[in-house]
């Protein structure tokens, strides 16, 4: 039976294989072999060859990878491990162009990991990838050519360590001959030289070392060889061979659910109560009625911080949770009071509205369950007890204060609540500033205690809305409005130190959770009949009639002192008729400036009503 003959792919005749040697070797030092014919001399630097090992790393295979892409040829590189140690990029080019992956050199050589278990002779290739296929044949890929470098370096330590006991060899040969040519030409030549002279002794020793020596060089060529052998055959076990190759795993080795879902909850845990920690630190404000008892010192009244009771917008129904829980405070109030006329302030610690929510409900509470009550809006400027209650924005506290008016033509009615009147800020805050005189002050409290059995003044202690605060001077008592997430412990502590030092107690706190109260009215307001009002664009000075006039000159000023309480008359309501007015007769109110106020004629002051 005839073989078959081999024949190359396609009738070629010849095949060719493309093989690159990217070698380099130890800081300083030159290959064993040059380019140069001509060797140099002993001790002298080869920096050509030094050159040309750090050339190939740096600019040599590069060159070499994309003339061989252009060509279509695949070639094989011989890579030792000192290149590999130094040019590791060069490394993972020539892995990237054998894998004809996507992926940069660079993106390569960080995602192949070599490790070396303990106590073991294995090599450990890890290679991440975008896929798990990728991943698998990036790992096999390296793997091979590990073993394939491994054995090209192998066989060339052993050709390069057999070529030079080779020439060793030849070497002794040659010297062996030369020594044998001088002692037999001395036996023939010379009959007269004496036996065992000193140089024939010698020459025979110098042979006999030779001779030695040549044995034991081909004692280690003959070793060689065989090794050089099994090394040089392809896909051999001499050199390792991959105990594992890389598959296509099942699943995910990383991340590890059991191992890092533990861990995150436990570093969540941490975090999150450090957040916290963080965050309670840096927010200064009151978030419960805990905080406030513990921050203030204060008991607490009032308390609808509860989700029942929601958030405050306006007068509560008494069936509401919170309508009951301020008709308590009403009780509670009138029993800390006991019998007389009484004034009592709230003073709110925190911007907005929730001041007069609280001043609003409790003087519709103690309307309610106890007597007639007069709430005085203090606050000018940020006070909504008039749009809480139904009232007019009109003529108030500072046509009082200067004297355009009287208590009992500002007392407007608080909508469906027959014994409750309030007084609002007025067209004029600014002006009424001006007017705050203690006896001023002191006879608008008496003017309204004369009409009512309990004054609420509603006040504020923070910002520019805080001018009219002496107010709370002329109260028996105070209840401070705390408002839970805005109010801040100091302002608190602060509001309390104020009315201490305006000698006015506190009877404690009421908690209210923050307003939803906007801008827009609640109700619609109702105009109080036979109130005469002034519009916003002018205010004019009214001139009390002639017999009311004459009643309170024969009567006398009545001043009320605080803490002295006054005795009130039975229960009525507001919408009793009040005694005739006759007609009024109104005039403008001149504007004077502060230098014109000392110059100016009257006795009576317009701008101070002094």
């Amino acid at each position: 039976m005839s073989k078959r003959p081999f024949c190359w792919p396609d009738g070629k005749r010849i095949a060719v294989t493309m093989t690159a040697m990217l070698e380099t070797w130890s800081e300083g030092k030159p290959p064993p072999y040059g380019v140069q014919a001509t060797p140099l001399k002993p001790g002298t630097i080869d920096h050509g060859g030094i050159a040309w090992g750090s050339y190939g790393g740096k600019v040599g295979v590069y060159r070499l990878i994309n003339l061989f892409r252009e060509n279509g040829i695949r070639a094989t590189f011989g890579v030792n491990g000192k290149c590999a140690e130094l040019y590791p990029e060069a490394v993972a080019q020539i892995v990237k162009s054998h894998l004809l992956s996507p992926q940069s050199a660079a993106d390569i050589a960080q995602n192949i990991h070599v490790t070396v278990p303990p106590n073991s002779t294995f090599l450990q290739i890890s290679c991440g990838a975008p896929t798990a296929i990728e991943a698998a044949k990036c790992a096999n890929a390296a793997g091979k050519a590990y073993l394939y470098n491994r054995r090209v370096n192998i066989m060339n330590l052993l050709g390069t360590g057999i070529n030079a006991l080779q020439a060793e060899a030849k070497r002794l040969r040659g010297k062996i001959q030369q020594f044998k040519i001088l002692l037999l030409t001395a036996r023939h030549h010379q009959r007269n030289q004496v036996s065992g002279s000193s140089t024939q002794i010698s020459d025979e020793l110098q042979l006999n070392a030779a001779q030695s020596a040549i044995t034991s060089v081909q004692a280690h060529i003959n070793a060689a060889k065989p090794l050089y052998t099994s090394v040089s055959v392809k896909n051999g076990t001499i050199v390792g061979l991959i105990a594992s190759p890389a598959t296509v795993p099942a699943s995910p080795s990383s991340p590890r659910k059991l191992l890092f879902l533990p861990s995150g909850l436990i570093a969540g845990l941490v975090f999150g109560l450090a957040w916290a920690f963080v965050s309670e630190r840096r927010n200064k404000r009151v978030h419960s009625v805990r905080d406030v008892e513990r921050l203030g010192n204060l008991p607490t009244l009032l308390s609808l911080v509860d989700k029942p009771h929601g958030s405050l917008s306006g007068v509560e129904s008494l069936r509401s949770p919170a309508g009951r829980a301020f008709s308590e405070l009403a009780r509670y109030v009138d029993a800390s009071f006991g019998e007389g006329s009484h004034v009592i302030a709230v003073a709110a610690t925190s911007p907005g509205h929730n001041g007069s929510v609280a001043a609003v409900n409790l003087a519709a509470a103690l309307a309610r369950t106890c007597d007639r009550t007069i709430l005085i809006c203090a606050d000018m400027h940020g006070t909504k007890a008039p749009e809480l209650l139904g009232a007019p924005r009109g003529r108030g506290l500072s046509e009082v204060l200067t004297g355009a008016a009287r208590v009992s033509e500002v007392a407007n009615p608080a909508g469906d609540q027959p014994r409750l009147r309030i007084i609002g800020p007025g067209l004029d805050a600014s002006r009424a500033l001006l007017a705050m005189q203690q006896a001023k002050l002191k006879r608008l409290i008496s003017d309204v205690l004369d009409d009512a059995r309990y004054v609420v003044i509603e006040v504020q202690s923070l910002g520019e809305n805080s001018d009219s605060f002496g107010f709370a001077q002329f109260a028996e008592a105070a209840i401070v409005a705390v408002e839970v997430e805005r109010s801040r412990p100091s302002d608190i502590a602060d509001c309390v130190l104020r009315l201490s030092r305006l000698g006015t107690a506190v009877l404690g706190t009421a908690i209210l959770r923050p307003s939803r109260l906007s801008t827009r009215k609640t109700r619609q307001a109702v105009a109080p009949a036979q109130v005469p009002q002034a519009s916003a664009a002018s205010w004019y000075e009214t001139q009390p009639d002639q017999a009311s006039a004459g009643q309170s000159a024969a009567a006398g000023p009545t001043v009320w002192t605080p803490g002295t309480p006054k005795v009130s008359g039975e229960v009525a309501d507001f919408t009793s008729t009040p005694g005739p007015r006759g007609p009024k007769e109104t005039m403008p109110m001149p504007r004077v400036t502060g230098t014109e106020r000392d110059r100016y004629p009257s006795s009576a002051d317009p701008a101070t009503g002094d």
